[in-house]
């Protein structure tokens, strides 16, 4: 088993990188306060961007939660949120419950990473910490 320690600034470079042509809801992402989150999602020109903080909640089967803070109504952003296509990725991908934004980094690693399976995510010193394992051929279907 291999670490990689990312800082959140760090993160929010992924994320640019990640999210900059796969959605066009999404506008902005940056940091603030050293370890949270700030995206703009954009949903119409009629309508004001949102933005939204995002806080490393957990990590379970690899699914990583952020806790989720904005001024407009939950119901609305899960709405919005829930609807975001992200081009290459399953609609499961990425969704919005009870304030916490769910994120399936297996499937996002599989289109880019396959070889590798995420198997813990820690959060320490405003900085995340990614347990990663080798995929076995067996599981990738070599053998």
């Amino acid at each position: 088993m291999a670490e990689l320690t990312m800082s959140i600034a760090e993160v929010v470079l992924v994320l640019r990188t990640t999210l900059s042509g796969a959605s066009d809801k999404l506008k902005e992402v940056e940091l603030v306060d050293k370890n949270k989150i700030k995206l703009l999602i954009s949903v119409s020109k009629l309508f004001p961007d949102i933005p939204v903080s995002l806080a490393y909640h957990s990590f379970s089967k690899g699914i990583i939660k952020f806790e989720v803070s904005t001024n407009y109504p939950t119901k609305v952003v899960q709405a919005i949120v829930n609807n975001i296509n992200l081009e290459g990725f399953d609609k499961s991908t990425l969704s919005l419950d009870n304030n916490l934004l769910y994120v399936n980094i297996k499937e996002i690693m599989r289109t880019s990473i396959s070889w590798l399976d995420i198997k813990d995510v820690k959060m320490r010193n405003n900085q995340l910490t990614f347990i990663l394992t080798p995929i076995s051929k067996n599981k990738l279907g070599m053998l």
